[in-house]
């Protein structure tokens, strides 16, 4: 919840004019996407580069479907869901968000 509320709109307009946004943006979109159970693109495939390090994952949503997400409802909604919905996660969604917090680096070691 402290994390949401350290959220203000101009971070939200930074972001959104960002034109190449750091891989691990894209993803804690993504992840924000599941969390609202908003569409994400079909897994593909890519490289990212996360703590200076090219890591094998796919390909992120956030030029189709997180820079819409960005809109001017985006907080009211972001505090909503850590006020009232954050403990009504379901199963289902711990499964789609699990692949983002253990991404590994090709050494093994984990990058979360």
């Amino acid at each position: 919840m402290k994390a949401a509320e350290g959220i203000s709109q101009k971070d939200i307009g930074e972001v959104k004019a960002n034109r190449k946004p750091a891989d691990i943006g894209k993803l804690v979109l993504d992840c924000v996407l599941i969390l609202f159970q908003e569409p994400i693109n079909p897994v593909q495939s890519t490289t990212l580069n996360i703590k200076k390090q090219e890591v094998a994952f796919f390909e992120s949503s956030y030029f189709e479907y997180g820079v819409k997400l960005l809109n001017p409802d985006f907080l009211k909604r972001l505090s909503e869901f850590s006020k009232e919905s954050k403990d009504n996660i379901n199963d289902e969604t711990i499964e789609l968000l699990e692949p983002y917090f253990t991404i590994t680096a090709p050494d093994g070691q984990e990058l979360f």
